[in-house]
């Protein structure tokens, strides 16, 4: 897991990921208020998910990772805390790979915990199991986007 400011994007283009279009992608948002919904950039290797939604508790988050697509998770608006673990490490509840890519694990303990604030991302791996959207102190309304970039294997 990487997290920093969109900023310093560029310091990651060593990755291979594709952080021009991320960046020509957000900057194409901020001008056209976009819906929430599915935005293919560079088809199924590059897509992004507008999404509002209001911060949870963390009891009611639920651990995921994914096995085909890394998570850029860029935050637009609020601030919400991200829990991460190894996803070895953890127990698969439910396994929606390959139709929808996410895995669904059991309830357990996080090795870190992150508070994400407007203009900062996440980007998260493959082995990365990570609980988004949880409450930092208070429910808050949060608006994001999530970059799904196909892993080249």
């Amino acid at each position: 897991m990487i997290i920093d400011h969109i900023k310093n994007i560029q310091k990651y283009s060593y990755l291979n990921i594709p952080v021009d279009k991320i960046i020509e992608f957000i900057e194409y948002y901020n001008k056209a208020h976009l819906e929430d919904r599915r935005y293919d950039i560079l088809g199924d290797d590059l897509f992004a998910l507008v999404q509002s939604y209001k911060t949870i508790a963390r009891g009611e988050g639920e651990w995921e990772s994914h096995k085909e697509y890394i998570d850029l998770q860029y935050i637009d608006r609020g601030t919400e805390v991200m829990y991460w673990t190894l996803a070895d490490e953890l127990i698969v509840r439910e396994d929606h790979t390959p139709e929808k890519d996410i895995l669904f694990y059991e309830n357990a303990p996080h090795k870190a915990s992150i508070i994400l604030e407007k203009g900062m991302f996440a980007l998260l791996l493959t082995h990365d199991a990570h609980m988004p959207c949880c409450e930092a102190g208070k429910q808050e309304k949060m608006r994001k986007i999530v970059f799904k970039i196909k892993c080249k294997h």
